[in-house]
């Protein structure tokens, strides 16, 4: 079952990787792509369903919500 996330938990969960992001920046920057550990994290924090319609089992967030957690 798939848990509700609102916009004050999702950007709590995107606020929660800021360490990890920035420990694997360097990485992102020569693979110029997000290394895999970063979408395991943001998968782990079930951030990649935030904007998916909740009718499709997203938790229907909207742009607002999205630029908030990507501040």
């Amino acid at each position: 079952m798939v848990t509700a996330v609102d916009g004050h938990d999702f950007v709590q969960r995107c606020d929660s990787m800021v360490e990890g992001l920035a420990e694997r920046a360097d990485e992102a920057e020569v693979l110029r792509r997000l290394p895999p550990d970063t979408i395991a994290a943001a998968r782990d924090a079930d951030l990649l369903r935030c904007v998916v319609p909740g009718e499709l089992g997203g938790s229907g967030l909207g742009l607002r919500e999205l630029a908030h957690g990507a501040r």
